[in-house]
């Protein structure tokens, strides 16, 4: 990623903006700045991923994008070796190939400098096209989307 771009991501968040990653978008050169942005980042060029039929756990199952979410089942890559930030809430874990659970599905919420406070969620499966069509992904997916204003609308 060039310079350039980092800082407008980090403008962007600095107003509040939140991010939702899908699949290799949390893959790049800095993965300790992404890290830092979106909770957890692989490296480019390491062999850190296993295609495979995934069993999907979920962790959380009482956060507003999980809450009601059901395990399942998807062939897809899943990513390992990751870089992560502290403050990186895992919702849903599958096994890498040594049997470990590693985060596929995680948000963190941050406050920046100007006190603004975003959200990034990243969803790392989707290598493949049919992962789209699974009922339990296109619920998240609506889920992240609407995040913070369907959490609004709760709480009025």
């Amino acid at each position: 990623m060039k310079a350039e771009d980092k800082r407008n991501i980090e403008a962007f968040i600095s107003r509040g903006g939140g991010l939702f990653l899908l699949h290799d978008a949390e893959c790049g050169n800095d993965p300790v700045w992404l890290a830092a942005i979106t909770g957890g980042a692989k490296t480019h060029g390491q062999m850190n991923w296993s295609a495979k039929l995934l069993k999907e756990h979920f962790v959380d199952t009482d956060h507003p994008i999980t809450k009601g979410m059901k395990d399942f089942e998807i062939n897809d890559e899943m990513f390992f070796l990751l870089t992560t930030d502290p403050a990186m809430k895992p919702l849903m874990v599958t096994d890498d190939p040594t049997g470990k659970p590693v985060p596929q599905l995680f948000t963190m919420e941050k406050k920046t400098a100007s006190g603004k406070t975003y959200r990034a969620v990243t969803f790392m499966q989707g290598h493949n096209y049919s992962t789209y069509s699974n009922p339990q992904v296109q619920t998240n997916a609506k889920k992240h989307s609407l995040g913070r204003r369907q959490e609004r609308r709760s709480a009025n």
